[in-house]
């Protein structure tokens, strides 16, 4: 699940890594610029990604008492955003942070965060954690 806050930042929630290769798969594309596209918009959500889970348990722990007070006060994550990514926090998924523009390329940023695409790249996402959650299983 992609959520977009702050002006070019984002969070991903993932109960998994996923490779590239999975998510075209999951993205139903092959070949010509469908895929050309769908392998940068993955570079850019992937590349410099942050997993918040690991940095705070490594650097952070001792300063805050928990995750949530960490992502609030360091990266200001407001209570709205925290409740709705609360699942993800309990069940030790990847939590990513990232900047949309990190990459370079403010036209793909805001394809990213496009409503239509928005939505099309949370199904990706969701279907890769079902099938990743039925393999658990």
């Amino acid at each position: 699940m992609i959520i977009p806050f702050g002006h070019d930042d984002y969070l991903l929630c993932l109960n998994g890594y996923i490779s590239k290769q999975a998510f075209l798969e999951k993205s139903q594309v092959t070949g010509g610029y469908a895929q050309q596209l769908m392998e940068r918009i993955f570079d850019c959500l992937m590349t410099g990604l942050v997993n918040l889970r690991e940095e705070y348990q490594t650097y952070y722990s001792p300063e805050y008492s928990d995750i949530e007070s960490f992502l609030f006060w360091k990266y200001s994550i407001n209570e709205e955003i925290l409740e709705r990514i609360q699942h993800n926090i309990e069940s030790n998924d990847l939590l990513g942070y990232g900047s949309l523009y990190s990459g370079g390329d403010y036209t793909l940023g805001q394809l990213i965060t496009s409503d239509e695409m928005l939505k099309v790249l949370n199904n990706i996402f969701a279907e890769f954690s079902r099938n990743n959650h039925e393999d658990k299983n």
